[in-house]
């Protein structure tokens, strides 16, 4: 298993990727939120982001 630390992520994808797409907040969480078919449900992720 790989462990990433969120400053590792940060520093990486900062020298590979546009200063507007390097994410500003890291939460690492167990599992998402999906439906019956297997989907995320992106809504209820930006619902606890807010």
């Amino acid at each position: 298993m790989i462990v990433l630390e969120k400053g590792e992520i940060i520093e990486f994808t900062s020298k590979q990727l546009g200063s507007y797409k390097v994410p500003k907040e890291i939460e690492f969480v167990s599992e998402l939120p999906r439906n019956p078919g297997g989907k995320v449900l992106k809504n209820r992720i930006e619902k606890c982001m807010n």
